[in-house]
């Protein structure tokens, strides 16, 4: 049905994204379609850059598109370059209008669930205006980090617990959302065996949750599983 609807002339620039996305990662039963992933990304450019005045959302499309390019083992130096030059150009246009998503790729930029550089304060006030804005992936994401500071005992006595139920509630309405950050952050959780959830580890839940985070896309989820 995906690829039936992405074939249309007047096809939507997201849908034709899911299905790049959805080419480039393959399934159990279907192997990854590297070019044609990558003409699905290069068409949905050219319908964007056709477009004289871009919506915050269609300048955060582009964003994930360029992410998905330079991704590419087989991409040229300037390829990388203009890419690059491209997709701080098109998030800066969408940060100008406080867009929530445009908000959570900044910050994403330095911090995922396995690593973070930079600016931690900085950061966080990003992922929190795009919270308040209304992001799920960022709702999602700060909730992961309020369970992480019970797990680290970096939060006090007092509310560790309260701060990890309230994150956990976070990140399952995430996934209601469907958030990717959320269905990556509960598969983390499960396999950590985290003490939000119990304590107890649960490789089959957690690897639920990640792979079908991966299977959409997800980073987070994909550098995760290669490392587990």
């Amino acid at each position: 049905m995906l690829i039936k609807e992405a074939t249309k002339d007047n096809v939507s620039p997201k849908l034709l994204f899911e299905l790049g996305r959805y080419l480039k990662q393959g399934r159990p039963s279907v192997p990854a379609q590297l070019k044609k992933a990558q003409g699905c990304f290069k068409r949905i450019l050219a319908l964007l850059n056709a477009i004289k005045k871009p919506t915050p959302e269609q300048c955060c499309l582009k964003v994930k598109v360029y992410q998905e390019l330079l991704a590419s083992p087989d991409k040229t130096k300037r390829q990388e370059e203009e890419w690059k030059y491209r997709m701080k150009e098109a998030l800066g246009e969408a940060i100008k209008s406080n867009y929530a998503q445009a908000l959570y790729l900044q910050a994403k930029q330095y911090i995922s669930f396995t690593r973070s550089s930079g600016n931690s304060s900085k950061t966080l006030k990003w992922l929190e205006a795009a919270a308040s804005g209304g992001d799920w992936d960022a709702k999602a994401f700060l909730g992961f980090l309020k369970a992480w500071r019970w797990q680290s005992g970096n939060s006090p006595t007092s509310n560790k617990a309260t701060l990890a139920k309230e994150g956990l509630q976070e990140i399952k309405e995430g996934i209601l959302h469907h958030s990717l950050a959320g269905q990556t952050a509960l598969g983390i959780l499960w396999i950590e065996g985290y003490p939000v959830l119990g304590g107890e580890k649960n490789e089959k839940k957690g690897r639920f949750w990640l792979e079908r985070a991966a299977q959409r896309g997800d980073k987070d989820a994909i550098e995760y599983l290669k490392k587990h």
